[in-house]
């Protein structure tokens, strides 16, 4: 039986004290319990050591408590903002176990149906973000830079996959670097000169706008300044060396969540030891960093730079105006030769 009972008291503990929330108001109430218990003690000992009434000790005690000193005042209030505090981290808490356990998941919302060709969906973008812009127009501000391209890629970004009407595509925007690319479904500003665009952490150096008069070759080159290693790694020469051969530019991959990051191994299994303890964080997202400079192009997934051809000769012009051996005016001339697509398969 007794065994049982710890059994249940550890369980208990597991459950309760290792929570934020409840941490904080076991916490509190312990205090404010404590405190009380110890006041009765005093009370108790005066009483028995100065041949006092009991009743007298706890109504002078009681007295002196409601004055109002500076300690007094002190103390009421730091009691009252730690309870405000648990009261107010405690319904948070219940609203967001609430608002998990909805029935409506994010993916299932309805998404808004596409009304256009990606090309032109991409064009109306760059007019909102550029208004007034025809060619290509260098941008260096970051401030800048952050506040148009939040216009840019703004939601919706992503569209109802259900009866896309012929030639239209439910995820318009992409990203295009030699044989890498995907869609883009997400961009936030984390701080005035940072942003995320997916799982991609970026500290943009400059941007070139093309708002071209053929609609379909409109797009944003990209240049990224070198971001520090998160340290949840070893970044030394010799793993920049190895990135280097293979990639011709530096990143690391990091879990993140609540500011703080962890290793890529332990995002994938959604879990951290802190003190020997095996802590489960499944709200843990991935984030890619990049520790050298790097560049890419964002267009309009049916532009002509999707395509074998712009794979096979992209990668070798981004790499060059990284070191300085080509200039964006030589990748002009070369995005120049491209053709409208007649179809989505080319």
């Amino acid at each position: 039986m007794l065994a049982s009972n710890l059994m249940n008291f550890k369980e208990l503990k597991q459950k309760y004290w290792s929570d934020p929330v409840w941490s904080k108001v076991i916490s509190t109430v312990i205090i404010a319990v404590g405190g009380g218990i110890l006041g009765l003690l005093w009370a108790v000992i005066k009483s028995l050591y100065q041949n006092i009434p009991f009743k007298t000790v706890v109504s002078q005690f009681w007295e002196v408590l409601s004055e109002s000193t500076p300690i007094n005042n002190a103390l009421i209030v730091f009691v009252a903002a730690c309870l405000l505090f648990s009261v107010v981290k405690f319904a948070s808490r219940l609203y967001k176990v609430k608002k998990t356990s909805s029935p409506v998941e994010k993916d299932c919302e309805a998404l808004p149906k596409i009304q256009e060709h990606s090309t032109v969906f991409f064009e109306y973008r760059l007019s909102d973000a550029f208004p007034g812009q025809r060619g290509l127009v260098w941008y260096t501000d970051p401030k800048t830079i952050v506040s148009r391209l939040s216009i840019a890629l703004s939601d919706p970004l992503q569209f109802d996959r259900n009866e896309v009407p012929l030639d239209y595509v439910c995820d318009p925007v992409w990203w295009f670097r030699g044989h890498s690319s995907m869609f883009i479904s997400t961009f936030k500003k984390l701080t005035s000169t940072k942003v995320l665009m997916d799982f991609d952490e970026m500290y943009i150096d400059k941007i070139a706008v093309n708002i071209d008069k053929h609609y379909y070759k409109c797009f944003i080159y990209v240049e990224l300044k070198a971001d520090k290693p998160s340290g949840v790694r070893k970044v030394d020469e010799e793993y920049i060396n190895d990135h280097f051969k293979h990639f011709k530019y530096v990143r690391e991959e990091a879990g993140y969540y609540k500011g703080k990051y962890y290793s890529r191994e332990e995002y994938e299994d959604r879990a951290t030891v802190r003190k020997g303890k095996v802590i489960p964080i499944p709200e843990m997202t991935l984030r890619v960093r990049y520790l050298s400079r790097y560049n890419f192009l964002i267009a309009a997934k049916q532009s002509p730079f999707n395509s074998t051809k712009f794979e096979n000769e992209s990668g070798k012009l981004f790499d060059n105006i990284l070191s300085g051996n080509a200039t964006l005016d030589d990748f002009m001339d070369t995005l120049d030769s491209y053709k409208k697509k007649q179809s989505f398969y080319e």
